[in-house]
C-alpha cells in the first residue's frame, strides 16, 4: 500500500493495520452464552500474523508501522490464522482531525469443499448455536440452518453416500441386526471454509482433525440412552480368549463392529485411512486418506 496526500508520498508516517474477523463467516456463529447473546470475535493473538517485510517486524492481529520515507509505501505479508472464514485487513492513518481507512477482504479456506447432500440412508446431525447445522432432536431450533458442519471433499462425500447405502442394505437384509443402526447419524465433518473446528465456539480447543474435509464423526449406539433417536453403528466389547474386556492405553474398554469396519475398507479406503472409536465410544471417527 502507498500513502499519499495530493499525489505526494507521505513518508515516515505511522500506519496501524489490523486483521478484523467478519462475524459469522466460515460457519462460526460463536455466541456468548453468559447472557448477552452477542457474537464472540476472536482475540488478536489467534488472528494470524501481520509482517512488515521491509523491517522484518511482525505482530499478531495488529501492527503499527511507518511508511517508507521516500515512497510512502508499506509492504506487508499476512500469515493467515488456522480458522477458515473471512478477514478484513484495515489500515488506519490518523490525522489531527480525521482518520483515513483502507480495507481489503481476505478469504481463508480449504478449496473445493462441498456440502454433503440430504440422503435417505443417513441423517445429518450435530448442529449447535456455535456452528449451525441440522439435528434430529428438539434442541436448538433456531440453529439448524444453514448447514455449516457437513462439508468435505468430493471424495469423502461420495464415500459417505456409498458407505451409508451399503450399510443400510446389510442391516435391513439381516433380521439379527439392530435397526437403530440405520439410517446412520452423520455428525461433524468440516466447516464451509475448513480450518480449525473449535467445537465449543470459544476460539480455543477443537476437534483434533476436521480441518481439511477428510474427517467425519459417525454416531454409534454405545453409551446412549434408549429412545433419544441417535441412530448409529452398534458396537460390541472387544474381549480376549478368557472373555475379559481388552483395554486401550488409557485403560478404557475397546468397542468395535467388525462388520462395519470391514465394509469401510471393502469400499476402497486404503491402509492410510482410519476408522476408530472415540474414548467415550459414542462415535466412530473416520478419516479418508488423500490418495
Amino acid at each position: 500500500m502507498t500513502l499519499k496526500s495530493g499525489g505526494t508520498p507521505l513518508g515516515n508516517t505511522a500506519i496501524n493495520v489490523k486483521a478484523e474477523w467478519i462475524t459469522e463467516s466460515g460457519g462460526h456463529n460463536h455466541q456468548d452464552t453468559g447472557g448477552s447473546g452477542d457474537l464472540i470475535t476472536p482475540p488478536n493473538n489467534i488472528m494470524g500474523y501481520l509482517v512488515n517485510i521491509a523491517e522484518q517486524d511482525s505482530a499478531q492481529g495488529e501492527l503499527d508501522a511507518l511508511t517508507n520515507e521516500e515512497t510512502g509505501g508499506l509492504r506487508l505479508r499476512y500469515n493467515a490464522p488456522e480458522f477458515g472464514g473471512q478477514i478484513e485487513l484495515v489500515a488506519r492513518y490518523i490525522q489531527e482531525t480525521d482518520t483515513l481507512y483502507a480495507r481489503d477482504t481476505v478469504n481463508i479456506l480449504v478449496p473445493n469443499l462441498i456440502l454433503l447432500p440430504e440422503g435417505t440412508s443417513y441423517s445429518k446431525v450435530g448442529g449447535t448455536p456455535s456452528h449451525f447445522g441440522p439435528r434430529v432432536d428438539h434442541l436448538h431450533q433456531d440453529s439448524r440452518a444453514p448447514d455449516n458442519n457437513h462439508y468435505g471433499t468430493q471424495e469423502l462425500v461420495d464415500f459417505l453416500i456409498d458407505l451409508s447405502n451399503s450399510w443400510e442394505a446389510i442391516v435391513l437384509a439381516d433380521s439379527t441386526q439392530d435397526n437403530r443402526q440405520t439410517p446412520l447419524n452423520i455428525n461433524d465433518m468440516s466447516l464451509p471454509n475448513g480450518g480449525k473446528f473449535d467445537i465449543f465456539g470459544r476460539w480455543t480447543g477443537s476437534h483434533l482433525n476436521h480441518r481439511v474435509g477428510r474427517d467425519v464423526d459417525i454416531r454409534t449406539t454405545r453409551n446412549l440412552p434408549i429412545g433419544n433417536n441417535r441412530n448409529g453403528v452398534l458396537l460390541s466389547a472387544l474381549v480376549n480368549e478368557l472373555g475379559e474386556p481388552i483395554l486401550d492405553n488409557d485403560d478404557i474398554e475397546i468397542f468395535i463392529n467388525l462388520l462395519f469396519e470391514d465394509l469401510f475398507f471393502l469400499l476402497g479406503a486404503d491402509n492410510n485411512s482410519s476408522l476408530h472409536g472415540s474414548e467415550a465410544n459414542e462415535h466412530y471417527h473416520l478419516y479418508l486418506y488423500n490418495n
